[in-house]
């Protein structure tokens, strides 16, 4: 807080965490049971309050043909406040093998922005949960394939030895 003849004028982040926190309800996703905010929601909330104060910055810091790692950095009046990272891997998902670098952009700006303190107490955003879950889906079918290729297998051979065929392993 600064003080400014007398009066205590509360600090323009502490004044957009505060409009995030009561401005949420609504904009949350639910995702298992927990609440997460999107990232056009957190920089939309940093804008209507901070306007030209706040600047976004993403760079690329290493991209190469399976994977795009992103830096995001927000400075508030010219003062660095917070960073966020993101990597994505192109092979992760369909939209990924097309858009890695927008969806790590996007995830290394609401990284920063909950480090600003723009959120609900979790610092990944609804996307990144939700690309999360859909690569930990396509990692358990992955898994429940194999499996079934071993059952098929194995019911393939107690049909030849029902059969009386010979068996050969």
């Amino acid at each position: 807080r600064f003080y400014m003849a007398g009066k205590i004028i509360p600090d323009d982040l502490i004044t957009t965490i505060n409009d995030f926190k009561s401005t949420s309800n609504g904009q949350m996703i639910n995702i298992h049971g927990k609440e997460y905010a999107t990232v056009a929601h957190r920089v939309a909330v940093l804008r209507r309050n901070l306007g030209a104060k706040l600047s976004i910055t993403t760079e690329v810091v290493s991209i190469t043909a399976i994977k795009v790692v992103v830096k995001a950095t927000g400075s508030i009046s010219g003062v660095v406040i917070a960073t966020g990272h993101a990597e994505e891997d192109r092979k992760a998902s369909r939209i990924n093998s097309t858009s890695a670098l927008e969806n790590a952009e996007t995830s290394a700006v609401g990284r920063m922005a909950a480090f600003l303190g723009v959120t609900n107490d979790n610092i990944a955003s609804a996307e990144e949960v939700t690309l999360a879950i859909e690569q930990q889906d396509k990692k358990l079918q992955g898994k429940t394939l194999g499996n079934t290729k071993k059952v098929n297998y194995f019911k393939r051979l107690a049909k030849k030895e029902r059969s009386g065929q010979k068996l050969s392993l």
